[in-house]
This record gives structure tokens, C-alpha cells and sequence, in this order.
């Protein structure tokens, strides 16, 4: 939390400013007591009423400085929400690697931005900020005391000792509880994300019981988990607490003593109440607000930190190809998929896959696009391993299309080039290729037209076309396509086919296609 503190370091200044000035003004107001008590017992009235408007004015900053705070605070914890979302966008990019399951990736991601963003900043920024301000409210009535009496620099101290010694003892165990809660939280909005995607088929089966079920279930296991790191803080709150009551008997009873032998003035008993008061509920807010500052430690820790390996090769151009040297996979307790499998595949050759349902050809394309890593054998890149390859990097060279099309809800030019700027030619031969200018035409906005999020208002045909243009607009030269012609009607699917196949560029193809244009592929590949 420190980079995020002093990342807004002129923020920080003026609320740890107002918070000093709004504790000093706290110890003066008990000092204007002590004199005001004093003057009504030496029967000085108007001294008294001096005093009385001296702590009318001095009180009346406290406001003041109170809606000062509160403002900086509030754009700090703007700032720092924007910065740490700034820098887990930055992580996740670096570190990102392909994920098969895009719902949960995404239930993921949002629960990490907004549920764990919110919580560091209500259990770790704000509570920092209570934590300082007690920190403050602590130490400045303790100098006040001090001027009264010096050995209440000993009395007022003691309930802390004990009480840092207990936080010592439980601060790992509510770090280890807000860990449970916060993964608790990620798998109750994936289960939500889960379950709502699937509501209308629970709805036409008739099981919108089991639905219900489900729902109420998730709901009490994050309630469960909220419920317990709750309790739990509580608990040792309480605990806490009792320590403070036996602190304050003990300053009582020194308080007593002091004046009873006429150490102190009498009026000074008064001041030492309020500073006493202000001192121990501070403690007690400070040991509070230390616990749930320690609590946010394991969220910043999961929400900033990412597994990131060091060695990976990052690759330009591919220039020779992509190399297969005896691959063999499969998925796990299952059969053998893929056995000692050997390709060749040579920049500007186009590639056909064929094969039977289940022979491998969609896993074998997943395998050479990097999105499957755990095989046997190797994925040369130019001779490099594909393990061994920065994904970055390797994505900025490759493309791969697949049936599951994502279409922004956004325009139709925003869905190709995706918001990069690429020129009009290369625009333009992108809508050619994929034969999109027919549906631009049809649309009055053109290529303005904005697409319904997932592209519900376009058809599946439509969505396929647009990647096509989307890969060539991208300027990349190796395309892995995987059933990416689908929903076309024929002469538009064999026309974009006889169009790729023109092109610069290595194809490897899995799709049904004509005999006539099996043979303009350089080779069919076939698994059985």
C-alpha cells in the first residue's frame, strides 16, 4: 500500500496535516477545561467566560478541518482505485495466458475489480486513514498528560503494550480469514455468472427449483465467510475493550491520588478526563483499524501480484514456420488423442485439417495457437519452443479464429480494427476480403452501424465474417482458422476461402470445403 500512498503523496500531506491540527485542537480544548474549572472554583467569572469563547472558536475549526479531510481523502481513494486497477490491467496483460473458460475469466476479473478494489480501499486506504488518526489522537493527548503529570508518559501506555502484544498474536489470523473471503467472493460471482447464463435452460427443463437452490446456497456460503471474518473481529475487539476498562480504572485512580494530595490543581482532573477519554478511544481505534489494515494485506497481495516468468523468449516475425516434432496429447484419465505427431508447416503454405468428430483437429489447433500447454514433444517457432515463448509476443504474430466469435457492442468498423489505427487501404482490403461490404451497404449508419453486445443483431455468418476482416486488418501473416467460415452461405464461405488462400500469408484451415478447393491447399492433413 505504500507505492499507492506515495504515488499521491501531496493528497497524503493535507490529510495527515488536518488530522494533526484537528488532535492538537482536541488537547487544547482540554487545557481551556482545566482552566475554566479552575476559575468557576477560584470564583473568577469573567475569566471564565474568556475561556468559554476561547473554546467556542478553537472547537469550530474542528468542522472546518473535518470537511477538508473528508474532500482529500475521497480523491484519494479515487486515485488510488484508478491507480490499482491501472496496475492490475497492466499485470494481467503482461502476465496473461489463454484461457479456455472466457465466462469464468471474466466472473474472475470483475470480482477482483470492483469486490477486492472496494475492499482494500474500505479495509486498507480508509482504515489507514483511521488508523493515523488515531495514531494521532493517542500521541498528542499523551504530551498533554505529560505536561500535567510526567508519569502519566507511564500510566497511559500500559492498556497499548498489552493490547500490541495481542495484535500481534492475531493479526495472521485475520489476514488468513479475509484470504477466505475474498476467494470465497470470486467463486460466488462466477457461480452467479454461472448460473444466470444458464437460466433459461433450468427455466424450459422445469428446474427453476434447483435454480432457486442453487442460488440460495451461494448466497449463504460468501454470507457464511463475511459472517466469520466479522465474528472473528469482534471477538477480539471485545477483548481489546476489556483491557481498555482496566487501563482507564488504573488512570482513574492515579488521577485521584494526585490531586487528593494537591500535586495537581483539581480543575486539572477535568482536563485529564478529556485527555484520558481522547487517548484511549483512539487506542482502541487505532488497534481496531490496525486489525482490518492487516486484514486488506492478502487482498493488495492477490489483486497486485502475478506469476510472471522471467525467462520467457520474446520473438518478432516468424520467417521459416511452425515445427511439430512428435506431439502427442490428451486430456486427463482419457485416451490418447494426439501420438507422436510430426508437421512441417512453412510461412506462406496453406495448411487443410481434416478428420472425423473428435480426432483432434480443434485441440491440435489450440496446441499450435499456444493455447494448450501441457503436451508431450514440441511447438517450434522458428526453432524456438512455444512453451518458452514470451504469449505477448507470440500473439502479436499469430491469429486464431474459432467459432466462438467475440463481437463488442460497439460499431462494425470499431469491431475490426479495435480501435487502432490502420490505414484506409488496408481498411478497405479487409472489407474486401471478407466480403463485408454487402452488410456495411445494407446498413444506414454503414460501417457505423453499432452491433448489440455479442453481436445479437447480427447473424452468427456476419460475426465470422467480421474476425476474418479483423485478422487481416491486424497485418498478421500466420492464421489459424478453426471452423471460422461457419454460418455462410455457400458462395460467400467459398469465396472468403478462395480469397485467404490468395493471400501472403501460412493457413491452416480446418473446415468443410469443396473437392475443388481441397486442391488449391499446398497439403491436407488428415487425423483419424
Amino acid at each position: 500500500m505504500k507505492k499507492y500512498l506515495k504515488e499521491t503523496k501531496t493528497i497524503q500531506l493535507v490529510i495527515i496535516l488536518t488530522m494533526i491540527l484537528s488532535s492538537l485542537l482536541m488537547v487544547i480544548n482540554s487545557y481551556f477545561n482545566t482552566w475554566m474549572t479552575n476559575a468557576i472554583i477560584d470564583g473568577n467569572i469573567s475569566k471564565f467566560i474568556k475561556l468559554a469563547i476561547g473554546v467556542v472558536i478553537s472547537m469550530s475549526l474542528v468542522p472546518l478541518l473535518s470537511y477538508i479531510n473528508g474532500k482529500f481523502i475521497s480523491r484519494s481513494d479515487q486515485r488510488i482505485a484508478n491507480n490499482l486497477r491501472e496496475d492490475y490491467i497492466d499485470n494481467f496483460i503482461m502476465t496473461y495466458t489463454p484461457k479456455t473458460d472466457r465466462k469464468k475469466l471474466s466472473a474472475d476479473v470483475i470480482s477482483q475489480m470492483t469486490n477486492d478494489v472496494n475492499f482494500i480501499i474500505d479495509k486498507g486506504v480508509n482504515v489507514f486513514y483511521s488508523f493515523l488518526e488515531g495514531c494521532f489522537g493517542v500521541v498528542f493527548p499523551l504530551l498533554g498528560a505529560a505536561l500535567i503529570h510526567p508519569i502519566f508518559l507511564l500510566v497511559f501506555p500500559l492498556s497499548v503494550v498489552f493490547q500490541t502484544i495481542l495484535i500481534g498474536k492475531i493479526s495472521p489470523k485475520i489476514q488468513a480469514l479475509a484470504g477466505k473471503y475474498s476467494k470465497q467472493n470470486q467463486v460466488f460471482v462466477s457461480s452467479l455468472s454461472d448460473l444466470f447464463e444458464g437460466f433459461d435452460t433450468y427455466f424450459r427443463m422445469g428446474n427453476s427449483g434447483i435454480f432457486k437452490d442453487k442460488f440460495i446456497s451461494s448466497s449463504e456460503g460468501i454470507e457464511e465467510k463475511k459472517y466469520i471474518h466479522s465474528e472473528k473481529q469482534f471477538f477480539y475487539k471485545s477483548i481489546m475493550m476489556g483491557l481498555m476498562i482496566i487501563s482507564q480504572f488504573l488512570y482513574i485512580l492515579v488521577a485521584g491520588i494526585l490531586v487528593a494530595k494537591r500535586v495537581t490543581s483539581p480543575g486539572s482532573i477535568v482536563g485529564l478526563i478529556s485527555l484520558a477519554q481522547s487517548f484511549y478511544s483512539n487506542t482502541q481505534v487505532a488497534m481496531n483499524q490496525y486489525m482490518n489494515l492487516k486484514s486488506s494485506d492478502a487482498i493488495l497481495e492477490k489483486l497486485t501480484s502475478f506469476d510472471e516468468s522471467l525467462d520467457k523468449i520474446k520473438i518478432g516475425e516468424i520467417r521459416e514456420g511452425v515445427f511439430v516434432r512428435d506431439l502427442s496429447f490428451s486430456y486427463k484419465n482419457k485416451k490418447i488423442l494426439i501420438d507422436k505427431m510430426s508437421l512441417d508447416l512453412v510461412m506462406g503454405k496453406k495448411y487443410l485439417l481434416i478428420g472425423p468428430s473428435g480426432a483432434g483437429k480443434s485441440t491440435l489447433m489450440k496446441i499450435l495457437a499456444g493455447y494448450i500447454g501441457d503436451y508431450e514433444g514440441e511447438i517450434l517457432y522458428d526453432g524456438i519452443e512455444a512453451r518458452k515463448i514470451d504469449f505477448k509476443s507470440l500473439m502479436n504474430q499469430i491469429i486464431y479464429i474459432d467459432q466462438d466469435v467475440y463481437i463488442f457492442n460497439d460499431s462494425i468498423k470499431f469491431n475490426i480494427n479495435l480501435g487502432k489505427e490502420i490505414d484506409e487501404k488496408t481498411y478497405q482490403k479487409a472489407l474486401d476480403l471478407a466480403c463485408l461490404n454487402k452488410l456495411i451497404e445494407s446498413k444506414n449508419e454503414g460501417d457505423n452501424f453499432v452491433i448489440n453486445a455479442d453481436g445479437s443483431n447480427i447473424s452468427g455468418g456476419e460475426r465470422q465474417m467480421i474476425a476474418i476482416a479483423r485478422a487481416i486488418a491486424s497485418g498478421k501473416e500466420v492464421f489459424f482458422v478453426d471452423e471460422g467460415l461457419q454460418g455462410m452461405d455457400v458462395a460467400t464461405k467459398n469465396q472468403i476461402e478462395l480469397n485467404l488462400l490468395g493471400e501472403n500469408i501460412m493457413l491452416v484451415m480446418i473446415s468443410h470445403v469443396s473437392d475443388d478447393n481441397k486442391k488449391l491447399y499446398d497439403e491436407i492433413i488428415e487425423l483419424k
